[in-house]
């Protein structure tokens, strides 16, 4: 019954759940807050954390991560002469460091290496 009760639920949520889910977003060096996500989905932020990780297996927070790790990434390739600082702030992480350290945990390697080719 509690299944049938989210999939109900889930199903008048999910466009609104997708288009907060920060998948299409131009802007990625904006901040981005749970609050800011849960009002655009038109739920509470605690509902839509629990929805958003129901839905996608990770939270708001790991997702706007993943998709800066990727924009981050497509620098370091096409934009080889740019600093890591460069790269960050474009990609809306606070600094090298902070960019280097969601790098790693994400591809496995540092953003240096992956420039080089290492993956």
């Amino acid at each position: 019954m509690e299944t049938l009760c989210f999939a109900i639920r889930y199903r008048n949520i999910r466009p609104r759940l997708e288009a907060a889910s920060g998948r299409d977003l131009p802007h990625l060096g904006v901040s981005i807050s749970n609050a800011d996500l849960a009002a655009e989905a038109g739920v509470s932020e605690f509902h839509f954390i629990r929805l958003f990780k129901k839905a996608t297996g990770r939270t708001p927070r790991e997702h706007v991560t993943r998709l800066r790790v990727e924009r981050a990434r497509g620098l370091l390739r096409s934009e080889p002469e740019r600093t890591l600082a460069w790269v960050a702030g474009r990609c809306g992480f606070a600094n090298a460091s902070h960019l280097s350290r969601a790098f790693k945990a994400s591809v496995g390697v540092t953003p240096g290496v992956f420039r080089k080719g290492g993956v």
